[in-house]
């Protein structure tokens, strides 16, 4: 498998280009807001934010007009909140100021008495006021409110943030170099931490895709996703290293399984036509090896093309009710040559003698067909094959043999096909190697359990579960 080169050419930008890009961008964001904030809107932030010093101040003032020890109260707020408070009579003598005689105080008598008189005068409980002070510059902020009998005038300078603001700016130019070379610094630690060593999988997953399975691929890397992403190749690479070499047995098996039988065929063909053909015994027997090797070589066919069927999601269920221990029964019959020239014993053990079950039946036929055939081929010494059907909650068919068993690392890939733990392919007395690759693919399709349960030297035991 090679690059699209065409769509790679395409694909400029590098991984740790990427990174810088996006790291860039957002210290740029971040910069910008900090511009907008800190400098732009600084002088209205800096009003707001006084006015609610002032709105604060005149709630608790409304609060706590009935509070005896005023004088404490407005010292208290006028020093934590820098503001100017004055508490006037109906005639506009001042009764309480507060200690805070700073620039939120109005210095110019008439002007604070002309306020003074102007709210006293509206019978509001409560308004503001703005206005340039002719002799600071400063705008000032009023609260005035009515406190019972008295008035109180609480006042705060909006004085420009703009010497403020030109040292901020003077700092931005500061930190926007700073922040620039820390995001190129911290973009290239990224890179070494988490872009570098997803470039080296890229390089050796692309080295799986050349069909190098044998590389193992071990990147330096504590982040738990590059480590999945790592080990999720390495399970990638040895089912594909496995795949392939299944590929290789199937092909090269059902070579050898095709050519025998036909290799067969002809040379029986020709001892037909050449050496036995006066004799009518010898062309008989010949006729029926051939006979033979066609069913066999036809079994072959069959079977995979019905496993490509499955694998291929064409072969459809069809299901019906059907009583499950005259169908074992009929199955078994089938080996009743065995049992009679090469002294086969087949033991069917139930523990019920009638039981219905919705299921394919022609599939189900194979699938048991298959395990008693794949139990004969590895029978033991005593010849004995034993069938089982317990009614539980789910019907259970086992199949056991006495023979050498299977080891147990063996066990996860017996169902492929063509698998042999020596991977030396010799000719089954039955079947064609495919049985078990069947057997899994018909009892997923039909969503049953199944497994296997062997011991080296004391044989194996195939089971599945038919559910009610």
């Amino acid at each position: 498998m090679e690059l699209d080169i065409d769509t790679l050419k395409k694909k400029t930008n590098s991984l740790k280009k990427e990174i810088w890009k996006y790291f860039l961008f957002f210290t740029l964001i971040n910069i910008t807001i900090l511009l907008i904030l800190q400098i732009i809107c600084l002088n209205q932030y800096y009003k707001l934010t006084v006015k609610n010093e002032i709105n604060h101040a005149t709630k608790v003032l409304i609060n706590n007009k009935n509070n005896k020890n005023m004088k404490k109260l407005i010292d208290d707020l006028s020093i934590h909140k820098e503001i100017c408070i004055n508490i006037v009579d109906k005639k506009g003598n001042i009764l309480e100021t507060s200690k805070f005689y700073g620039k939120s105080c109005i210095r110019n008598k008439n002007i604070r008495e002309n306020i003074q008189n102007s709210f006293i005068n509206s019978n509001k409980k409560t308004k503001t006021y703005e206005f340039t002070d002719p002799h600071t510059k400063d705008k000032k902020y009023i609260s005035a409110i009515k406190l019972n009998n008295n008035y109180a005038f609480i006042k705060a300078s909006l004085r420009p943030m703009d010497t403020t603001a030109r040292i901020l700016q003077s700092q931005f130019i500061i930190i926007t170099i700073f922040l620039l070379i820390l995001a190129a610094i911290s973009s290239y630690f990224i890179f070494r931490k988490i872009a570098l060593p997803i470039t080296q999988i890229s390089e050796d997953a692309q080295d799986i895709a050349n069909g190098n399975y044998d590389k193992q691929i071990n990147i330096d890397s504590n982040i738990k996703e590059i480590y999945t992403f790592q080990e999720i190749l390495n399970k990638a690479k040895r089912e594909l290293r496995k795949t392939t070499e299944l590929q290789r047995d199937l092909m090269a098996n059902v070579s050898h399984d095709m050519k025998t039988p036909l290799t067969m065929i002809k040379a029986y063909a020709e001892m037909m036509l050449d050496l036995h053909k006066n004799s009518s015994k010898k062309r008989e027997e010949d006729g029926k090896i051939i006979i033979e090797e066609v069913d066999r070589l036809t079994l072959l066919v069959n079977d995979i093309l019905s496993l490509s069927k499955m694998q291929s999601n064409l072969d459809q269920l069809d299901k019906e009710d059907i009583e499950i221990v005259s169908l074992i029964e009929s199955i078994i019959n089938r080996f009743k040559v065995l049992s009679e020239k090469e002294e086969y014993n087949f033991i069917f053990k139930h523990n019920v003698n009638e039981l219905i079950i919705n299921v394919d039946k022609k599939k189900l036929e194979q699938v048991i067909y298959n395990l008693i055939s794949n139990a004969i081929n590895y029978v033991g010494d005593d010849k004995q094959i034993i069938i089982e059907l317990i009614d539980d909650e789910d019907a259970i068919v086992k199949i056991s043999d006495h023979g050498k068993g299977i080891k147990k690392e063996d066990l996860p890939y017996i169902w492929d096909k063509y698998y042999k733990s020596n991977k030396i392919h010799k000719r089954n007395k039955l079947g064609t190697g495919l049985g078990l690759s069947i057997v899994k693919n018909t009892l997923q399709k039909h969503n049953y359990e199944f497994g296997v349960d062997s011991k080296e030297g004391k044989g194996s035991t195939f089971w599945f579960k038919l559910k009610k």
